[in-house]
């Protein structure tokens, strides 16, 4: 499913940016895709002990949103690409944030011929497809900027947890 940018900038506006689901199973298998200019973008490199880190959306980050049906909890989950990730949960929207342990996920990078590409495993997490929304979210640097990609966007400014623009399950593969 392609992911749109946010119209706020103009940034990486050449870029084509998907992602997919390969199951909903635990693994929770999780793919982004980004074609374009791809050598421009700040990425970490990968690290050899990758570790719980908060604010990794403060640069190149790829997300996952994960709210069960009528509820206004929801969980976030965050992944760098050298390997380091956040995961939280919120009580409403933006309010009640804890961190939640989380086994550490497996994120593999192949960065080639213009192409990003970004697998997550996450073993200990799956998606009840029949009672969940989710968000697909990825934030790209580069030294013009920032550029907000997502499932859907809902605000005049990016805000990948408003909750209305979180989708079943269904309309994602």
């Amino acid at each position: 499913m392609e992911l749109k940018r946010h119209p706020w900038n103009q940034i990486h506006r050449d870029y084509g940016v998907s992602c997919h689901i390969d199951s909903f199973e635990a693994p929770l298998r999780i793919g982004f895709q980004i074609r374009g200019d791809t050598a421009s973008l700040m990425l970490e490199p990968a690290s050899h002990n990758p570790v719980f880190r908060d604010e990794i959306w403060q640069s190149s980050c790829f997300e996952l949103f994960v709210q069960s049906a009528n509820e206004t909890e929801y969980c976030e989950f965050n992944f760098a690409p050298n390997g380091d990730w956040a995961a939280y949960h919120f009580d409403d929207y933006r309010q009640g944030m804890k961190i939640i342990s989380i086994k550490q996920p497996k994120i593999r990078v192949v960065n080639s011929d213009g192409n990003l590409d970004v697998m997550i495993a996450l073993d200990n997490l799956a998606i009840n497809r029949q009672n969940a929304k989710i968000g697909l979210c990825i934030i790209l640097e580069s030294p013009e900027g920032k550029s907000y990609w997502a499932l859907k966007h809902c605000d005049n400014k990016p805000d990948f947890h408003q909750k209305h623009c979180f989708l079943h399950p269904q309309d994602i593969r």
